[in-house]
């Protein structure tokens, strides 16, 4: 609401973007319930249930095959450095947002794996 209001009398670039975001968010939110309240499953399209489906995924593969799990971890960090480098790079630069947004993606999928990994720790060492 308060975004909405600042939008009404002193609209910047960043407010619309930041409200657009949010309108897509609260659409995803909306589609994902729904689904949820038909047929009992959720479509996984919302950041949030991506995040937790992930964390899921990746959590299993570390206990049933921790080799691809490290695997898929190194090419994560090997993905942040590569967009990183096209980030500064001043050659890239008309990519420069769609190259943040991965960057963002990927920093993300890197925490969750990370998480994952001090879950398994802290579980082992309260045995």
């Amino acid at each position: 609401m308060e975004l909405e209001k600042k939008l009404d009398t002193e609209p910047t670039a960043q407010m619309v973007a930041d409200f657009a975001e949010l309108s897509i968010r609260n659409r995803q939110c909306r589609e994902e319930l729904t689904s949820f309240n038909n047929k009992g499953v959720f479509l996984n399209e919302h950041p949030i249930l991506k995040a937790d489906n992930f964390y899921k995924e990746m959590t299993e593969l570390l206990l049933s095959n921790p080799d691809e799990f490290m695997n898929r971890l190194t090419n994560v960090k090997q993905n942040i450095a590569r967009y990183k480098s096209w980030i500064n790079n001043k050659k890239k630069q008309k990519d420069l947002q769609n190259n943040k947004t991965h960057l963002k993606h990927w920093q993300n999928k890197l925490e969750i794996m990370t998480s994952i990994l001090k879950d398994r720790l802290y579980e082992r060492d309260r045995r």
